[in-house]
């Protein structure tokens, strides 16, 4: 192309992975007349290879393959070589909008400007992850949509100095030389964007978010610190030397210093801690050199406090790094294991992201996660600088939270689980007081939702106000009564000042279970000054099935009393009469017993636990030296129930549990979970989502549940009507009917039994976003993302049950315009699919076929054929109703309405002219197809599990002859009890609905 408007300018080094995406983006342009100038910079992967196969197809494309000379010199090239009257720099790991040459290209030639610039969006992920998290605006409100000269109005010198999302008249760069500097790795586009804005007479800003800049590129130069190190010094250098050689440092002095040191700011966000104090030395000497040199001191700063800082910088560079920076930047440390969390980590994180402190430090520790957990962590490290991700391999929660431990640089530290939510003031409002009162243990109260009830308590006994005394900060020896039952021994409802913790030589156990309650019991035991805020400011999650201690005590039966004995041992070295230590055990005594009682789900782990009690592990505790104290009453019914304990041996758990474990704990054993109460009847509310799209899709969250009475043939029967509110969209209603109860087995273990839920009608948008779960006694339906301004109201038009008076609860459990992230869908729920049948009994006698005989879904049996006479325009329809019966589900049925005819156009050829369900059930529509031969028509089913079956029966079928000239052939076998045949490469599943 010999005058095209706009040269693009792609230097490229090993892209192979996101280069596609960005050659796409060019070649969708709208611009006719643009060319695209690849230069391959050395690269060792096929980037290469996908340069010159977009080129063969498009002449559009000018490859250039060279050696490795480095970004500076490869865009250098590209700007030699281009034809356009404007020049654009685009990254291969970015894309642009169609139309963002053609745009940009009207406004510089409307306008008659050097340079015009665009907004950004930065993204992470790819195709169908694809999420732009932030949009970025290259300006400040009033300078939008109209011409600019840089150098009379400067400010624009504060604003973003991106390069590829920006167009230059190639006679700007070509008439002043201006050139990027070949002689760093990296950053090399500063210097481009110094000269380019010193030396136009005329820049726009377009409001329009035309660049898409990837964050996640694990490659980019910003990751790299070492080119920190060795570039940005440099090119700060370079840029000088241009700015005195055009004759506009001078009256750019204070903008260009004022940038430089904001830049090397953002270079210490990607710096390792260990080598900043050594980039401070750098910095100091560079600034040292701009006021003896350039007469920085002279210069009156936009802001002075840059100044001060500078100079601060200068007089003592390391002095400043311990006394401003890490005040400033280090105040608080996060320390988060991660294991498995990809359903929840996104809202921890993003809570994470919002808090109000700056200063935060965010230290996510993954190990061994099998889903796709690293893969966030990643994305999320991409987007903000704050965020430490370590991936250190299979490990318990206890080794990952000392890993982050010893890298933790804040003032203070806090210790919180992946899947919880943290208002926005948590780390404020902990750290203030704790600077406050010069507090060593900061403990605030915490409340805890339960995904199963959508209940939300607080936890008040965990934070018990009335052992507290009334001054703050106070000792942990001023908490009246026993000091150990008036707080829990988790970590994530305190936080700790970081010198106090590693003076202390404070650490958690290596174990999968309850591994933070030594560090947390010895860590309050030891405290001097604990300080409180008495406010809600976290929300633990429960009822996921995720939780460590609700999951994992099984496999771990002696976790939790090895917890117990070390903080004993611990204890016992703070006074000779052992007062301490036998303070504590009184404070686990309930404790343990609720290990007894609900902490094991098996009566295998159960047993262990007690042969470990009986076989010596009571007495290591120091139990016998608490049975004859002064006791209160709480403390010595306990203590009597565990002397009894002492009686028994290994081997006599039957016993023990037939004379008095199962008063004692069988009982308890059996005790609900939930309890319902019949007087909450909230029988009507209604969601409204509020949620952004980027943030929510793929989440839930309840709308309402039902507890029923854990007893044997407790039930509810309900018809609850449900309304889609759609966004400026017609509403949709159906019926949503249910029936569970709570039953006893042979052997009286209580099961949950589900008999009915099943729509009336199937709305689509019904059978798509709802979603249930039924655990223990608790029903719960929850509604799927759909959508901001959307929502779903239900009423109940009727609920009740065997018992009178009717016993169960039902709980709205979100309600309003909800602004907040629910949890993505988790696992466990159960999308609500069912449509109920008016099933025609008749309709069923006909012909079956059950698969006894284990297949896959790539095999399939042919129910019938349909043949016609082989003479041109013969005819037939059918009406053919099918069931599938899978294995001990409820059965889907339908009518498949179906005709076709024999065209002669060419050979005589059966033609269909109608395939089509009634109501279009989603496992009749995915299995049962059709193929055509001469003329027949075979209709058939695949493979879907072992036992399921079809049923089919004609309801009608009729043809254009009088004398019905069709033939019908039953081909399926009762009893597939063999090898099925392969799927028929021709069969066309049947989609259509009748509408």
């Amino acid at each position: 192309m010999n005058n095209p408007k706009v040269s693009v300018v792609v230097p490229i080094y090993n892209q192979e992975r996101y280069l596609r995406d960005c050659l796409d983006s060019l070649e969708a342009q709208t611009l006719e007349e643009i060319e695209f100038i690849l230069i391959n910079d050395g690269s060792k992967d096929s980037s290469i290879d996908i340069m010159n196969e977009y080129a063969a197809k498009n002449p559009k494309f000018i490859i250039v393959d060279k050696g490795n000379d480095g970004v500076g010199k490869t865009i250098n090239i590209g700007i030699d070589m281009a034809k356009g009257e404007y020049i654009a720099e685009l990254d291969s790991d970015d894309f642009a909008a169609a139309d963002m040459y053609e745009k940009l290209y009207e406004v510089a030639k409307k306008n008659d400007v050097d340079i015009v610039k665009s907004s950004v969006n930065n993204f992470i992920g790819e195709g169908e992850n694809l999420n732009v998290y932030f949009k970025e605006e290259i300006a400040r409100k009033g300078y939008y949509n109209r011409v600019i000269n840089p150098l009379e109005e400067k400010e624009v010198f504060t604003f973003k100095m991106y390069a590829w999302c920006s167009l230059y008249r190639r006679e700007l760069l070509q008439d002043n030389k201006i050139i990027w500097n070949e002689d760093v790795s990296a950053y090399n586009d500063n210097g481009f964007y110094w000269q380019t804005m010193s030396l136009a007479k005329s820049v726009y800003y377009v409001e329009d978010y035309f660049n898409y800049h990837r964050r996640d590129n694990e490659h980019s130069t910003v990751r790299d610190s070492n080119k920190m190190f060795n570039n940005f010094f440099a090119e700060h250098a370079f840029i000088v030397e241009k700015l005195i050689k055009s004759g506009t440092f001078e009256g750019l002095k204070k903008y260009f210093f004022s940038w430089k040191l904001d830049n090397y700011y953002f270079a210490l966000t990607r710096i390792e801690f260990e080598r900043k104090q050594d980039f401070f030395q750098l910095v100091a000497k560079d600034f040292r050199k701009d006021i003896e040199e350039y007469g920085l001191n002279a210069v009156h700063f936009v802001n002075q406090s840059q100044k001060i800082k500078i100079n601060a910088i200068v007089k003592d560079p390391i002095q400043y790094f311990y006394t401003d920076y890490l005040k400033q930047y280090y105040k608080v440390s996060v320390v988060v294991p991660v294991h498995n969390s990809a359903n929840y980590i996104r809202q921890t994180i993003e809570s994470l992201l919002t808090q109000t402190l700056y200063g935060l430090e965010i230290i996510l520790v993954e190990n061994g996660s099998t889903d796709n957990t690293l893969e966030i962590l990643k994305e999320y490290e991409g987007r903000d600088w704050r965020i430490q991700l370590h991936s250190i391999g299979a490990s318990d929660a206890g080794t990952a939270r000392n890993y982050g431990l010893e890298r933790a640089h804040g003032q203070y530290i806090i210790f919180l689980d992946a899947d919880d939510i943290f208002y926005p003031t948590m780390i404020a409002k902990a750290y203030n007081a704790g600077v406050k009162d010069d507090a060593e243990v900061i403990w605030f109260k915490t409340a805890y939702k339960d995904l199963l009830s959508g209940q939300t308590n607080p936890y008040n006994n965990f934070f018990n106000v009335a052992q507290m005394p009334n001054h703050r900060p106070f000792s942990f020896k001023q908490l009246k009564w026993n000091p150990y039952k008036a707080f829990n021994g988790w970590a994530w409802d305190k936080m700790f000042k970081t010198d106090y913790v590693r003076a202390n030589n404070l650490t958690f156990q290596s174990l999968p279970v309850a591994n933070d309650g030594y560090f947390t019991y010895l860590a309050m035991a030891n405290a001097q000054r604990i300080t409180t805020v008495n406010e809600i400011l976290q929300l633990h999650i429960i009822g996921h099935g995720n939780n460590i201690s609700f999951s994992k005590h099984d496999e771990n039966y002696r976790n939790d009393y090895d917890m117990i004995l070390e903080i004993v041992k611990e204890l016992r070295k703070f006074d000779d009469e052992n007062t301490s230590a036998h303070l504590f055990l009184k404070s686990m005594l309930p404790h343990m017993e609720w290990m007894m009682q609900r902490g094991y789900k098996t009566q295998e782990a159960l047993q262990k636990y007690f042969n470990l009690l009986v076989s010596g592990g009571l007495e290591e505790l120091g139990f016998i030296e608490i049975l004859n104290e002064e006791n209160s009453a709480s403390d010595q019914e306990v203590i009597d129930r565990f002397e009894q304990v002492l009686d028994y041996h290994v081997d006599d758990f039957d016993k023990f549990m037939l004379e008095i474990g199962n008063q004692w704990i069988g009982k308890e054993r059996n005790r609900l979970n939930y309890i319902p109460n019949a007087q909450v009847q909230q029988r009507n509310g209604k969601i409204i989502f509020g949620q952004n799209a980027s943030e929510a899709q793929n989440t839930a969250g309840g709308l309402f549940a039902m507890i029923i009475p854990k007893k044997d043939t407790e039930n509810v029967t309900a018809v609850v009507e449900i309304l889609f509110l759609a966004d400026n969209a017609p509403a949709v209603k159906d019926t949503l009917n249910l029936s569970f109860a709570i039953n006893a087995d042979k052997e009286g273990e209580l099961q949950s039994n589900l008999f009915q839920a099943e729509w009336a009608n199937g709305e689509k948008v019904m059978t798509d976003n709802i979603y249930y779960t039924y655990i223990d006694n608790v029903f719960t339906v929850y509604v799927k993302y759909t959508g901001k301004y959307t929502g779903f109201e239900y009423i109940f038009s009727n609920a009740t049950s065997r018992s009178f008076p009717n016993k169960f609860s039902v709980l709205g459990i979100n309600t309003g315009y909800i602004t907040t992230i629910f949890p993505e869908v988790l696992p466990e729920m159960k999308r609500i699919e069912a449509i109920h049948q008016n099933y025609h009994a008749p309709a069923l006698y006909g012909q079956r076929t059950v698969f006894r005989y284990e297949g896959t879904k790539e095999q399939s049996e042919e129910l019938l054929c349909v043949e016609l006479p082989n003479y041109a325009f013969n005819n037939v329809v059918f009406a053919l109703e099918i069931a599938n019966i899978p294995n001990n589900r409820p059965a889907i049925y339908d009518t498949l309405y179906f005709g076709f005819f024999l065209d002669s156009e060419k050979e005589i050829q059966a033609n269909v002219f109608q395939a089509e369900w009634e109501k279009g059930r989603p496992a009749l529509m995915d299995n049962v197809y059709y193929r055509v031969e001469g003329n027949k028509v075979y209709i058939g089913a695949r493979f879907t599990e072992i036992w399921a079956a079809y049923h089919f029966k004609l309801k009608s079928i009729v043809g254009r002859e009088l004398n019905q000239d069709y033939s019908v052939n039953y081909l399926a076998q009762e009893l597939v009890e063999k090898e099925l045949s392969v799927l028929p490469k021709d069969a066309q599943f049947i989609k259509e609905v009748q509408g």
